[in-house]
């Protein structure tokens, strides 16, 4: 018990030593986004059923510092000032998958290159099942997908506005709500990337997740979708010194955010089971894709 115990804090504190201040560039990233982007437009500028509605909602879901559960106010008004399904899929597709905090520590963590690949896997990812309902939707495919219905009159706490410029102590208050918020789930993702180093034997992973076997790629994107967003990108930098090969990682890493616990929830909560199943496989379908391609560079 004492020599897990010690091993697993060593693994730990390693993890933290690599992680700590990219947690702080990060959040210092996304306040930067977020006092630039306007928001209020970003919301009337979508509002359409064609290709550039659903490419502004997809590079805002994958630009905007928003866990899952920031996507619910967007979402909220997007339905109450009528924007399409098609809108309303890109934006949560994308959304997940990046941000300017995510980038910060998936290319301090695991490098550049694939803080680059992940970015293009969520506009990838918001294009094809934005751009998929669109057209789709022509046909009527998916009529009636949309459980609940927001009114003209709902209540302004769930809708996104712009706010007066804050003071240096607003802003720095902000800043540390912000910096605990991201840095509780770096600190889980952590502990869980410690306690895979010390209980899972290297030859597991490499068995099962090597590069060596033609199903480790498809095999890590069901795994990410079956573990409900624990991948991020400490947990892939543990698996990857444990054997696992880069396009394993990729797609676990992709399927892994798409499929987060708050995530899932709103979108069940959001829509009909047949839009919710599309979007489990297209989110294999992407992770699957970007993590042969990862693999091959």
């Amino acid at each position: 018990m004492l020599d897990f115990l010690m091993r697993f804090g060593n693994t730990a504190w390693v993890l933290f030593k690599d992680l700590w201040y990219w947690a702080i560039v990060g959040t210092v990233l996304a306040q930067v986004v977020t006092r630039f982007i306007p928001f209020d437009k970003m919301q009337t500028t979508a509002n359409g059923g064609n290709i550039r509605s659903v490419g502004i909602a997809t590079v805002a879901g994958a630009g905007l510092p928003l866990c899952a559960c920031g996507v619910i106010p967007f979402l909220v008004s997007f339905l109450r000032v009528g924007a399409p399904l098609a809108v309303i899929m890109a934006f949560t597709a994308a959304s997940p998958l990046m941000d300017p905090a995510d980038f910060a520590v998936t290319a301090g963590m695991l490098g550049l290159n694939w803080a680059i690949v992940k970015t293009v896997a969520a506009l990838a990812m918001g294009a094809f099942v934005g751009l998929t309902i669109l057209y789709q939707n022509r046909r009527g495919v998916w009529l009636n997908q949309v459980k609940v219905r927001v009114a003209d009159s709902a209540s302004a706490e769930t809708v996104v506005t712009t706010t007066a410029e804050p003071s240096w102590i607003v802003a720095s208050v902000k800043f540390l709500k912000d910096l605990w918020f991201s840095g509780k789930f770096l600190l889980l993702a952590i502990v869980l990337g410690a306690l895979l180093n010390t209980l899972v034997p290297a030859s597991v992973v490499t068995k099962v997740l090597g590069g060596h076997h033609w199903y480790s790629i498809p095999l890590g994107s069901l795994v990410g979708i079956a573990t409900y967003g624990i991948s991020d990108a400490p947990i892939i930098k543990v698996l990857l010194g444990l054997g696992m090969s880069k396009g394993a990682g990729m797609s676990f890493l992709i399927a892994g955010h798409a499929t987060s616990i708050g995530l899932l929830t709103t979108l069940h909560t959001l829509v009909r089971r047949p839009l919710f199943v599309f979007y489990l496989v297209a989110t294999l379908l992407v992770s699957l894709i970007f993590g042969i391609v990862f693999q091959v560079l």
